[in-house]
């Protein structure tokens, strides 16, 4: 093995603003119909850069209705409703009933408390955290 004090190691000092360059040309970014594009600032034209078609992902399903399919909306019960998408798939949610809206009460709690109700307190709204 060598000794490694057989090669001595010279410290160079190292200034950075000793390298610099002129600054380089700003550019401009713009999105058209099908890409986004760039030029530096000053330039007659855009260059593609990359095709919107690489970002955009497939289209998403809309809500077509939100309809009470069960439930009367009396105080204490429930209500269950359907949402209906426009690929016609659909999913429902249920919805407690309070008694007038004037004195509800907001609880974050979480689902296992919640689910350890028995039974929730109309008069509150639960929201489920973490």
């Amino acid at each position: 093995m060598a000794d490694i004090n057989a090669f001595p190691i010279k410290t160079i000092p190292f200034n950075p603003a000793d390298f610099a360059g002129d600054d380089g040309k700003e550019v401009e970014l713009y999105v058209s119909p099908t890409h986004i594009q760039w030029r530096y600032v000053g330039d007659a034209s855009y260059i593609d850069l990359v095709p919107l078609s690489d970002l955009t992902g497939p289209t998403g399903v809309g809500i077509t209705s939100v309809v009470r399919t069960s439930g009367t909306g009396a105080a204490g019960t429930t209500d269950t409703y359907t949402i209906t998408f426009d690929d016609a798939s659909t999913t429902t949610f249920d919805v407690l009933n309070g008694a007038d809206g004037t004195d509800a009460v907001w609880t974050e709690i979480t689902q296992a408390d919640y689910d350890a109700l028995s039974p929730p307190d109309a008069s509150t709204l639960y929201v489920i955290v973490g």
